[in-house]
């Protein structure tokens, strides 16, 4: 038995670890429901199509590449996409860990679960990893259950362990996501020649390149504790705003004017959301990648 599956392989995150480890000389297997980018990071037969929604076909596929490591990423990740379609995400995101974990029961691989801080719900301060699970959202609910899945057989003796990224972003992430949707309005805007319509400013979010998110997972999938969860964060926070003016200025539009949309205005939202990563730094950990050079590189496409 040897090498290691990543679930999620055509994702954002899966697919840039699925590049990393496949770069660095790893045997790697990729799963997911959708086809590999083009070129393809594997050759043929380490690609694995299976939807997480079917037992069978994930139990079968771990069997197949009967790998040490298990980097779990695959989920219906929008949190937007959960709300619309509840039941396809308990299947994803609940039903296929538990295919997953069975799966790696049986062939004894090591898992790293890529859970969410969703799982605290609204929260406000600095969140460490002993504050209240009362998710609000879907995503955040079904991402628990996951959880709790991950701690029955970590009881069982299966060595997983629960990573909880905050916010995290980088070349190649969707517009569902707040980084690359602010660049995106920035640069429509621009070229139209229109001010930005924004929703909220103020909220202080924490966020992370998407390489300093990697490095913790293959951190922890090595020397984290089985049943334990950690938060993966910066520790420290960035505003809507200050993201924004950050973009526009890289844009050449700072000069630009913004607009309040009563459409985008939730007033609920927490003015400051930010991980306590101690945990994780105990470990070895801390991350590499400033915020100015995380938004340089998801500004650097649109340039």
């Amino acid at each position: 038995m040897a090498g290691t599956l990543v679930t999620g392989a055509s994702g954002f995150v899966g697919g840039r670890l699925l590049r990393r480890l496949s770069s660095a000389g790893a045997e790697v297997w990729g799963l997911a429901r959708r086809p590999q980018a083009s070129p393809p990071a594997l050759p043929a037969e380490r690609w694995i199509r299976a939807d997480l929604r079917d037992r069978e076909a994930v139990i079968a596929a771990v069997q197949r590449a009967a790998p040490e490591r298990i980097f779990h990423l695959g989920a219906l990740a929008s949190p937007r996409a959960c709300d619309r379609a509840p039941d396809e995400a308990r299947a994803s995101n609940v039903a296929g860990t538990a295919a997953i974990l069975e799966g790696a029961q049986a062939v004894g691989a090591r898992v790293l679960l890529a859970s969410s801080s969703q799982v605290y719900g609204r929260v406000e301060g600095h969140i460490d990893e002993h504050h209240p699970l009362d998710p609000v959202t879907v995503y955040g609910q079904t991402k628990l259950e996951a959880e709790n899945l991950a701690r029955d057989y970590a009881a069982r003796g299966l060595p997983v362990v629960i990573a909880r990224p905050f916010n995290h972003s980088g070349p190649g992430q969707t517009t569902d996501y707040v980084l690359p949707a602010l660049v995106e309005q920035v640069r429509v805007a621009a070229a139209k020649g229109v001010p930005i319509r924004t929703g909220n400013l103020f909220p202080r979010r924490d966020f992370l390149h998407v390489d300093d998110v990697l490095d913790a997972y293959e951190l922890l999938i090595e020397r984290g504790q089985a049943g334990e969860a950690y938060n993966v964060c910066r520790g420290e926070g960035l505003t809507i705003g200050e993201a924004l003016h950050g973009i526009q200025r890289r844009l050449g539009a700072a000069d630009q004017r913004t607009e309040e949309d009563p459409e985008r205005v939730r007033s609920q939202d927490p003015s400051e959301v930010v991980g306590v990563a101690a945990k994780l730094a105990a470990l070895g950990w801390s991350p590499k990648v400033g915020l100015e050079s995380l938004l340089d590189d998801i500004a650097k496409p649109a340039l």
